[in-house]
């Protein structure tokens, strides 16, 4: 919510929505915006709101984009849209019978490390690239363990498994 803060002066941000009354509560507080809670067509009713940001985990993408959508406004949703090409190709009829505009952002394209690993592999600088393995910086950071990402259809979505059991040693 912090750098929301930076959005030019065409945004203001009106409301958010949480899992939690109690995270809904201290957001309306600190950022002066309603809080909502569970329902996501809440959020989407609320005649304040013209734009629905869907900026949550990939299994619960669809719930709140539909319910943008039905109340008729403009989505905005992190990559990936959906879990599978099914879902989000049932969200983009229901978006273009509905006449509402939607857009799927690949906000990972701007991060400093994507950067620069773009510009060393174009550049030829690491040769050619056969295969490569993501590490969750945020889990490791704290945790000191190495995570690899894998699919986990069952739970709907990505998730990580701590390898420092597979014989890798703990970061330093």
């Amino acid at each position: 919510m912090r750098s929301l803060g930076e959005l030019p002066n065409d945004y203001k941000v009106t409301a958010t929505l949480t899992t939690r009354q109690e995270s809904a509560d201290e957001a309306a507080r600190v950022y002066g915006i309603k809080g909502y809670h569970g329902d996501p067509s809440q959020l989407a009713n609320d005649p304040d709101v013209d734009l629905v940001v869907v900026s949550v985990k990939v299994p619960y993408h669809a719930p709140g984009i539909r319910a943008a959508i039905e109340a008729g406004k403009d989505v905005f949703s992190e990559w990936p849209l959906a879990l599978d090409l099914k879902e989000a190709e049932e969200l983009a009829a229901l978006a273009k019978s509905k006449s509402v505009r939607t857009m799927v952002g690949l906000q990972a394209m701007q991060d400093p490390g994507v950067i620069k690993a773009k510009e060393l592999v174009d550049g030829g600088v690491i040769g050619r690239v056969l295969a490569t393995h993501l590490v969750c910086d945020q889990y490791t950071m704290s945790s000191g363990a190495r995570l690899n990402i894998f699919s986990d259809r069952q739970r709907r979505g990505l998730g990580c498994r701590d390898q420092s059991t597979d014989g890798l040693p703990p970061r330093q």
